[in-house]
């Protein structure tokens, strides 16, 4: 692979003032035409535009498909045939680098990708690592802005459609991974490229891609994209956006907030008042299962009052008279478990469900306490010291990215 040096040459002799971050719609007409000698200049003159009529270097080629340009890596390897006695080669497998708008913006594409990796002439599969593929660093060099691609076939989303409304400014996150040494999981601390967070408008619809920086915070890497609301014009925008009116109130008025991805847990109470015990006639019931045997039904040595298994009636009329009983001490019991902390569980769409250690509705308010654990491992552990009050962001939907983000 080529010197970092002779990279940034290549790049600048092509590109001698790359394009900024900064939301500058480039024209869509081709620049004049520069000559391509290295495939360096190939990748910036995608993203300048000046290719012309030169469609392919190497194992780079672009593509027209619906008024948009495409980038694309193609992975060959190459065997002798004895029989034939040549050499035949083989297209193992591409990646899309990039796509040119109509309006002229490229966007490249960020995550972790297959078969261009090590080399910038060749590619080179690529090795287990995180950074930026050498191509990837070229063309965000010459002003492609980096997003994930796979996001949007994660949301179902077209990315030819979409609209960058805000990029933020690339980062140096460091995250903490585990690796397999002396046969055991060591963690260790890894740095590694962000491309960092964008706000992007497809349609009428708006978009925020991030990684969550209260897990950040912790050292965990849990890319996500949400859809808004409503439109926002900038990424601290969209933040307040997923913010619901009762944590903006608390905030406002001093009350601490914690959050664990799409829930906000705002603080409401140091220890629960006495609470009423629950009504007579449901703590009778539930108190009291129904008892097959003494309904005529024959058991074995594993039935349990009021259990649906291990039980035989000749009588169906009574069979029904004791499912029925069943039925309603279920519900008895839950009833009277409302009346006091038990363990439950917080649900917000087709989300990965948070488990919760102490769970109560009182006077019409959900109240969590103890530990809070993500059942999908996607967020860290929380511990509410107290009484809070669980209220879900205001995404009208959620992806978990997946697949490797650079």
């Amino acid at each position: 692979m080529e010197s970092n040096e002779k990279v940034r040459e290549a790049v600048e002799e092509i590109s001698p003032e790359p394009v900024q971050q900064e939301m500058k719609v480039k024209p869509a007409e081709p620049k004049a035409k520069v000559a391509v000698k290295t495939a360096e200049g190939f990748l910036a003159g995608f993203v300048n535009n000046t290719l012309g009529n030169r469609t392919r270097y190497r194992n780079y080629s672009t593509v027209v498909e619906g008024g948009v340009t495409k980038l694309i890596y193609t992975g060959f390897s190459t065997s002798f045939n004895y029989t034939a006695q040549k050499t035949e080669t083989k297209v193992d497998g591409t990646d899309e680098l990039a796509i040119r708008l109509p309006c002229g913006i490229v966007l490249s594409n960020a995550n972790r990708l297959k078969y261009c990796g090590t080399h910038v002439v060749f590619g080179g599969q690529r090795s287990y690592t995180y950074a930026q593929a050498p191509a990837q660093a070229i063309l965000q060099k010459a002003g492609a802005i980096p997003v994930p691609f796979q996001i949007f076939a994660d949301a179902k989303l077209n990315l030819l459609a979409s609209e960058i409304l805000e990029k933020a400014p690339e980062e140096t996150i460091t995250v903490t991974v585990k690796t397999w040494k002396n046969n055991e999981w060591v963690p260790q601390d890894e740095t590694r490229h962000y491309v960092g967070a964008c706000l992007l408008k497809v349609g009428e619809e708006y978009f925020l891609f991030d990684i969550d920086r209260e897990e950040l915070k912790h050292k965990v890497f849990n890319p996500f994209m949400v859809k808004l609301p409503r439109a926002a014009k900038t990424v601290a925008e969209a933040y307040e956006l997923l913010k619901p009116a009762k944590v903006v109130m608390a905030e406002m008025g001093g009350i601490q907030v914690e959050r664990q991805g799409e829930w906000f847990f705002i603080h409401r109470m140091d220890e629960l008042p006495e609470l009423p015990p629950p009504p007579a006639d449901l703590k009778a019931i539930a108190d009291n299962p129904p008892d097959a045997r003494q309904m005529g039904a024959e058991t074995n040595a594993h039935y349990r009052p009021g259990g649906n298994y291990c039980y035989s009636f000749s009588d169906s009329e009574q069979e029904r008279i004791y499912e029925q009983r069943v039925k309603e001490l279920e519900l008895a019991v839950e009833s009277v478990r409302a009346y006091a902390p038990r363990q439950g569980e917080l649900r917000q769409g087709n989300n990965r469900p948070n488990r919760v250690e102490k769970f109560l509705a009182l006077n019409g308010v959900i109240l969590v306490s103890g530990l809070v654990k993500h059942t999908g491992r996607e967020h860290r552990d929380v511990m509410l010291k107290g009484w809070w009050e669980p209220v879900p962001n205001t995404a009208v939907s959620s992806w978990q990215v997946t697949g490797e983000i650079d």
